[in-house]
């Protein structure tokens, strides 16, 4: 009878130390999954704010491609400085017309020359 209650106690040892293990092995499973959604969280908001960026660069080199080459002469040299002062840098003002007037016509400032 000694012997199965040895037997007994081991087997009971071994059952308990299972059942530690599944505790643990459960709890830090819980704990990366939280961090897993915490962690998705802030990837979906950064490849949005990603995307986002890409299609503003793509917009800012378009309109770079859509514009005249620098001047060589002093005076037009000021006129396309006060054209990028006036439309708020690249981006902004008339693009694909060739005009200067800085997205002034009409007493807009867009992306597109207003006729």
């Amino acid at each position: 009878m000694l012997f199965y209650s040895v037997r007994l106690s081991e087997l009971s040892n071994k059952v308990d130390e299972l059942t530690a293990l599944y505790n643990k092995i459960k709890s830090e499973t819980q704990s990366r999954n939280q961090a897993l959604e915490e962690t998705l969280g802030v990837s979906e908001k950064f490849w949005d704010d990603m995307n986002g960026l890409m299609g503003t660069l793509k917009e800012l080199q378009e309109t770079l491609d859509g514009q005249d080459p620098p001047a060589l002469r002093p005076s037009e040299i000021r006129e396309q400085q006060e054209t990028l002062e006036v439309g708020g840098g690249v981006g902004v003002g008339c693009v694909g017309c060739g005009c200067v007037c800085g997205g002034r016509e009409g007493g807009a400032r867009t992306v597109e020359h207003q006729n």
